[in-house]
């Protein structure tokens, strides 16, 4: 009994560590909750826009807040403020011209001449990043623009956004394995009609670490030892016998049926 309990003990520590060693590892990359406008690059993230999809990134260098949102932008001629990426700190939605941003939100706008929209996210280590998320339209007179996210600058993912609001463009949930310094760029472009006019397009991005293949396994070992049940009083049924069968100090006897093993789990021998 006493070495059945010290294997539960060390399994339910080595659970318990693994556990620790997965949720460390798993470090969360959000670029709306992290999002600087007074830092760029901001940690593993970049703001810019390219000339050619893949090109090299341009990084913004000047910001401006418009009805409360923050925007980073490089003002091209003829380009009323664009290319940007920007964000909404605030609780509540906020509008500009013919946009709305949800409470947190961040978006992109392409440039007048076909320059792509990038937000960067720069791989901090070497390894496989999985990344969840969406993009939409937010321009109330209806956006069109084609999106893309790139790995170390070639396409990984493309879909269209076409019109207002959650639903109009599409959504991703894969992974990719990255160098140390490697990059997945989301970028948006101004689409089939070349026109950057109301284009402005919500991205919805989570990006997470994924840890090493160790981790799973002392994981999963520590898992099913902690299906094992912890052990408990012995479950006994007493039977009473007749004084002329047996002395007075042994009137009691253990049924053998059910002085079962206390433990579920299989022992070593």
């Amino acid at each position: 009994m006493k070495t059945e309990f010290s294997r539960k003990v060390y399994f339910l520590f080595l659970s318990l560590l693994s556990t620790a060693t997965w949720v460390r590892g798993a470090q969360m990359y959000d670029p709306a909750t992290s999002f600087s406008v007074t830092k760029n690059p901001n940690g593993v993230w970049s703001y810019g826009f390219s000339s050619t999809l893949g090109g090299p990134l341009i990084l913004h260098e000047s910001t401006n807040i418009f009805s409360g949102i923050n925007f980073w932008l490089t003002p091209l001629p003829n380009s009323s403020q664009a290319p940007s990426v920007f964000h909404n700190p605030t609780a509540a939605p906020a509008s500009v011209l013919t946009l709305t941003l949800a409470p947190g939100e961040l978006a992109l706008h392409p440039g007048p001449e076909g320059q792509f929209a990038v937000l960067r996210f720069t791989a901090p280590s070497a390894g496989p990043y999985y990344f969840v998320g969406s993009y939409s339209g937010r321009d109330h007179v209806g956006t069109s623009t084609d999106a893309y996210v790139l790995a170390d600058g070639l396409p990984l993912l493309s879909g269209t956004v076409n019109g207002y609001g959650e639903g109009t463009g599409f959504s991703f949930d894969t992974t990719a394995t990255l160098t140390a310094g490697g990059t997945l760029d989301f970028a948006v472009g101004f689409g089939a009609n070349r026109d950057f006019h109301y284009d402005t397009t919500a991205l919805s991005l989570e990006i997470f670490s994924v840890p090493e293949p160790s981790s799973y396994w002392f994981l999963l070992a520590g898992l099913l030892a902690m299906g094992c049940r912890w052990p408990a009083k012995p479950n006994v049924i007493v039977e009473e016998t007749s004084r002329a069968e047996i002395a007075p100090a042994s009137r009691h006897r253990l049924l053998p049926q059910d002085a079962r093993h206390l433990a579920d789990c299989p022992t070593s021998s």
